[in-house]
């Protein structure tokens, strides 16, 4: 069936390769053949590391592999050439963007082959790569759709091979040759500084003297493709795709003896490569990779979904670390054939969660959340449920040559693969402990509590449950005359039992400092207890004391698991401790504990948080239960490889909201203020999955510091001020820290008005300022004297204006005052002649009122006096004095009024009253009246308009 199949799958192959639809048809045909052929049985295997085109970026397919002198790897793939430096992958496409399908490296340079061209890439100063095309260089006129399926190197000369042509190049004068064919050429080998290819129906042809020279002509060669030529077994060896391996034995050609022997004939083969310890790696087309020793014997297959992406392995490379890089037709894969673990995935969930394990009588068995399974040990042969025991196994230990497992629902006894007995008095059992002295007892701890088994007439049979407590017993200690159990929320408990074991008599909780991920247990001879806060050691009763050494080795880790005992030995304790495995075991010369310590990442190790377990296999081999199966430490093997050198990879700048550009890793760079963005790119060229890679780094100028150890392989600065720095970074695998730390020095310059130039200009403005500062300060004080001469001479006159304004005012007291007299005099002289008038009135009355004729002249005399001109004179005198301007006013006003009208005018700017102005006129107050009317009329006021105010405003 297989062989059938896998003609099928070449033919079809050829027929869509010359239709250009070789690409798409072969990854059908081989995910079809691989659900046709794929064997569901799961072994343990190295760890693989699985590289889907998700996280490479870039097409399915993956046609050659190689490694430089830096541990890059290189891979050609179906959209260019992938690098990958343990921490990134980088795709570099060819100008066209065209399939990179052959890759060779010859004195650090990568060649590729392509479609329509081939040329070299070579690592710029900024650590990326730029590609230079040969056939472009030269001119070569390609036929139509060729593209170079294989590189090769020999004597200075390299050749291109496609389908049809081999191109001969002379890099060191540019001068070619073309070897034509007359049929399709499906491979060009070099062996033994010979190169060989084969054309398609003829057979395996060489080059000698410039000249095509057929080899091999048999029949194998003729129906089969050549897909390698190696030494193997002492011998030429020749692999071909249908019919396994030929040999050459005394000149002819033959099938070797592990064709028979390991069925090749019925595989397809693709890929292939002879491994460092002389063993052989074969790519098939639909059943995966083959490991072949040098033996001849199968070590082991890698196939299936559960083992590799893809069961069409296109190319095959080992690195410099032992691991085996495969091309699939989907997918990069990375198998660390020098890893100390070993894996078993149960990715059907068919196991389940691997809780405990133990090798019994040949047999291996596998305690998990869903029974007890079992297997002959170091075969391939798939788990079987052993009848009865589905549900949770907790614990598988070998006593009295007997397989005790503690289960969900009891205690299960086997002898090989048989139950012997079945124990369901006390359910949830945890473990199994033998009395001291007493080897036909057994303590067994469960979800109640503590319970007895007791061998009697050669079986164990249930004796009795322990009385007085019913706390879960997952971790107990028998002592000399307690038990100890630890509950790991409720505390840490002291039992005293009767004689019997049947009843507790006390129990006593222990002060002790709690912690989570606690237990208790033996180790060198005393009774310890264990939690993240440390480990105690007992002293005396109820007592325990801080261990300093025990407690020391725990200090330096963060992520701690539970310390449990290694099932099977008891001497060894075991913990996760951060990304690693620890175990400690009793000192052979002094009493200081042996420490070790295996990487090993989360991620691989997964298990449910507090029931982690590791179990002896043999003296050198222990199985840890994982979440999807186990994994096996070999702990003969050394440690896989030596730390590889780190390694900055890139280093980008840019100015805010622009984008990052590569700078050179071999100059000092000088960079402007704006561009004081950068981004630190690095990586270790290591590749053992199972071992995490980190990273520490440390600018020097910026950080006072080493960062944390961090997964994280790129560091970014933002707006760094100006200044001298120098990257520093170093790495660290599992434990063992890169040798080497990289660093990389750059400048910041200052912004142009912080440049040298500009604080000399800075200086001399500085002396200018000081000198404009000291003419300007002179010329300041200059006229800060003249300003207080100015000052001083203003005080001067405004004293003497003020000197004069005193005076004015005294003068204008004075005028004031003599106003004040005036107008008193002006009032009293008014009130004298009111008086003296209404005096004479009042006598010419009285007179009048006589009608004597004798005393008419003294009456003229009153008249006379009544209307004497020297009174008016005085007044007016009088009245000028006090208001001189009134009387001009009122005359420039009025020019009509008359002089007794302006007399009226004076006696009402006095604001009197008509009754005191008529003794003044020598009329009655009537009269006054009326002329106070006449003189409205000849002042031509509005009626509204009062005579008096008018007067008075004037």
């Amino acid at each position: 069936m297989r062989l059938s199949v896998s003609s099928i799958l070449l033919f079809h192959a050829d027929l869509l390769r010359h239709k250009g639809l070789y690409e798409r048809g072969f990854t059908f045909l081989a995910i079809f053949l691989s659900l046709l052929v794929t064997d569901l049985l799961a072994q343990e295997r190295p760890p693989i590391e699985i590289f889907t085109p998700d996280i490479y970026k870039a097409q399915n397919q993956n046609w050659s592999i190689a490694q430089n002198a830096d541990d890059q790897i290189y891979v050609g793939n179906n959209e260019g050439l992938l690098r990958y430096n343990g921490s990134n992958w980088t795709l570099y496409q060819v100008p066209k963007k065209t399939p990179v399908r052959s890759l060779k490296i010859i004195e650090g340079k990568i060649y590729t082959g392509s479609f329509m061209d081939f040329g070299f890439w070579t690592e710029s100063s900024t650590g990326q790569l730029t590609y230079t095309s040969i056939s472009s260089e030269l001119n070569l006129e390609m036929l139509e759709d060729e593209e170079f399926w294989g590189i090769e190197e020999i004597n200075g000369l390299l050749l291109f091979q496609s389908f049809n042509r081999i191109y001969v190049i002379n890099p060191g004068n540019n001068d070619y040759k073309i070897i034509e064919s007359d049929a399709e050429i499906t491979r060009m080998l070099k062996y033994d500084q010979t190169i060989f290819f084969q054309k398609d129906g003829l057979g395996i042809f060489t080059i000698e003297n410039e000249q095509v020279i057929q080899k091999y002509t048999d029949e194998v060669f003729r129906n089969n493709r050549i897909i390698a030529m190696f030494d193997y077994q002492d011998r030429i060896n020749f692999l071909t795709d249908n019919d396994g391996i030929h040999t050459l034995i005394d000149g002819k050609v033959v099938p070797s003896p592990i064709n028979e022997k390991l069925e090749l004939s019925s595989y397809g083969f693709y890929s292939a490569y002879v491994l460092r310890n002389g063993g052989l790696a074969l790519g098939t087309i639909s059943n995966g990779l083959l490991m072949i020793n040098v033996e001849g014997e199968l070590v082991s297959q890698f196939k299936g979904f559960d083992a590799l992406s893809n069961n069409t392995v296109l190319s095959i490379f080992e690195d410099a670390q032992q691991n085996i890089w495969l091309g699939l037709d989907y997918g990069i894969n990375c198998i660390n054939m020098a890893s100390q673990f070993m894996v078993y995935r149960d990715d059907e969930g068919d196991l389940g969660t691997v809780y405990s394990a133990v090798v019994h009588e040949g047999l291996l068995f596998i305690g998990t959340n869903q029974g007890l399974f079992h297997k002959k040990w170091e075969s391939a042969e798939p788990f079987t449920l052993i009848d009865q025991t589905k549900g949770q196994v907790w614990k598988l230990k070998v006593i009295d040559e007997l397989l005790f497992c503690g289960h969900n629902l009891g205690t299960f006894i086997l002898k090989g693969e048989i139950i012997q007995n079945f124990i369901d008095r006390e359910q949830g059992i945890w473990d199994f402990k033998s009395f001291p002295g007493s080897p036909e007892l057994i303590l067994q701890g469960g979800y109640n509590g503590l319970s007895v088994l007791e061998k009697s007439d050669g079986n164990w049979r249930f004796r009795n449950k322990i009385q007085g407590f019913d706390i879960s017993s997952r971790f107990f200690e028998i002592t000399e005359n307690e038990i100890i159990v630890n509950h790991e929320f409720k505390g840490l408990y002291s039992l005293i039992v009767d004689n019997n074991l049947t009843e507790v008599k006390s129990f006593n909780r222990i002060p002790i400092e709690p912690g989570t991920g606690s237990n208790v247990l033996k180790f060198s001879g005393d009774l310890i207890y264990t939690s993240t806060e440390g480990i105690y050691r007992k002293e005396g009763e109820l007592k325990f004391i801080r261990d300093s050494i025990l407690s020391g080795i725990l200090e330096p880790y963060e992520d701690l698991t539970t310390l449990l005992p290694v099932n099977g030995n008891t001497d060894m304790l075991w913990c996760y401790a951060d990304e690693n495995i620890l175990f400690m075991e009793p000192g052979n010369v002094s009493d200081d504990p042996i420490a070790e310590l295996v990487p090993i990442t989360s991620n691989l190790r997964n298990i449910v948080a507090g029931f982690g377990n590791i179990s002896e296999l043999d003296n050198e081999r222990l199985i840890i239960g994982t979440s999807y199966g186990y994994l096996i430490l070999n702990r003969s093997l050394a440690t896989p490889v030596e730390t590889p050198d780190i390694r900055i990879t890139g280093i980008l700048s840019n100015q805010l909201d622009r984008e990052m550009e590569y700078m050179s890793l071999e100059t000092k760079p000088e960079l402007e203020n704006r561009v004081n963005n950068l981004r630190f790119e690095y990586a270790v060229p290591f590749y053992q999955s199972p071992i995490k890679t980190e990273f520490k780094y440390y600018l020097e100028g910026f950080n006072e510091n080493w960062s944390d150890w961090t997964t994280t392989t790129f560091q970014e600065y933002e707006n760094l001020p100006p200044g001298d720095y120098t990257f520093h970074v170093k790495g660290r695998i599992g434990t063992s820290e890169t040798q080497n730390s990289a660093s990389y020095s750059f400048v910041i310059l200052p912004p142009w008005y912080m440049s040298n130039l500009m604080w000399i200009i800075y200086g001399l403005l500085v002396i200018l300022a000081f000198v404009t500062i000291n003419i300007l300060y002179q010329r300041h004080y200059a006229k800060q004297r003249a300003k207080l001469i100015e000052d001083n001479q203003k005080k001067t006159a405004l004293r003497e204006l003020e000197t004069r304004q005193t005076l004015i005012e005294l003068k204008n007291e004075t005028l004031e005052k003599d106003i004040e007299n005036k107008n008193r005099e002006l009032a009293i002289s008014t009130m004298s002649l009111i008086k003296k008038n209404e005096f004479l009135n009042t006598i010419k009355g009285e007179l009048l009122q006589r009608k004597d004729h004798t005393l008419s002249p003294v009456i003229k005399i009153i008249d006379r006096n009544l209307n004497n001109s020297d009174d008016w004179k005085f007044f007016e005198e009088a009245f000028n004095n006090a208001d001189k301007d009134f009387l001009k006013k009122l005359k420039s006003k009025h020019s009509s009024l008359t002089s007794n009208d302006l007399r009226l005018c004076a006696y009402l700017r006095l604001n009197l009253s008509s009754k005191e102005i008529a003794p003044l006129l020598n009329i009655s107050a009537r009269s006054v009246e009326v002329k106070r009317y006449r003189l409205r009329k000849k002042m031509n006021l509005p009626h509204e308009t009062n005579l008096t105010s008018y007067i008075l405003e004037l």
